[in-house]
């Protein structure tokens, strides 16, 4: 079955893995990451290769916390 990454991961194009496992099988999200078609900036996170340098992606709840803050956010 082929998904819709985008509407999958919402206008924010991030998602907590444990979150999208709930909709899709996990194997599925490693076979994204491997092809690449999500990146996984920190564990337990994935985005859209196309979001990950914006802020408001680096900014999304799913990855805030101590290891995404202003000084670890792309340039």
């Amino acid at each position: 079955m082929a998904h819709d990454l985008v509407a999958l991961l919402g206008p924010d194009g991030v998602a907590r893995t444990a979150d999208l496992g709930r909709v899709v099988d996990r194997h599925s999200i490693g076979g994204w990451v491997a092809a690449p078609r999500l990146l996984r900036p920190y564990p337990g996170v994935v985005v859209l290769p196309e979001r990950m340098e914006e802020w408001r992606t680096c900014a999304s709840p799913p990855c805030t916390g101590p290891t995404a803050s202003s000084a670890t956010r792309p340039r």
